[in-house]
């Protein structure tokens, strides 16, 4: 009779360790996507404001009869555009011009990377403003041994 109440008090107990653990699981991974999206958003809001800094440094630029775009240049920009830029937000995000359009001065699309988020920006005719948010996860490293 002990020994079938002892038993009877395991099983409750394993029981009740399971449903915590299971409820841990849960919230952890809940925490998680939350925390994705909601880094996410924050990348999306700005990538956003990298757009309208963009717009901004080209009407200053112009005054000085010049351009933020340079295709000799590995992130498509003029020497001092990409301080400027992290000046004005007040970020250490990284930005590279993917695409840009002379006649009308206009940044029609970059890569803006800030920890593990890449947002990038395409200026469409027909949807006017398309972003893409991408979550990086690096999954190996090679340092050339």
């Amino acid at each position: 009779m002990n020994r079938e109440i002892q038993k009877i008090k395991w099983r409750r107990i394993w029981h009740i360790a399971e449903a915590v653990l299971l409820v841990l699981l849960i919230a952890g991974i809940a925490f998680t996507c939350f925390r994705i999206s909601t880094e996410g958003h924050r990348a999306f809001r700005e990538a956003k404001n990298v757009k309208l800094a963009f717009q901004m440094l080209e009407i200053e630029y112009y005054a000085d009869q010049k351009s933020v775009y340079d295709p000799g240049r590995l992130n498509g920009m003029s020497e001092g555009v990409q301080e400027r830029i992290s000046q004005l937000l007040e970020n250490d995000g990284y930005v590279m011009i993917t695409a840009y359009r002379k006649k009308e001065r206009k940044v029609t699309g970059f890569i803006y990377t800030i920890g593990h988020y890449r947002v990038t920006y395409r200026y469409n005719e027909e949807k006017e403003d398309e972003y893409t948010i991408d979550l990086v996860i690096p999954i190996l490293h090679y340092d050339g041994h």
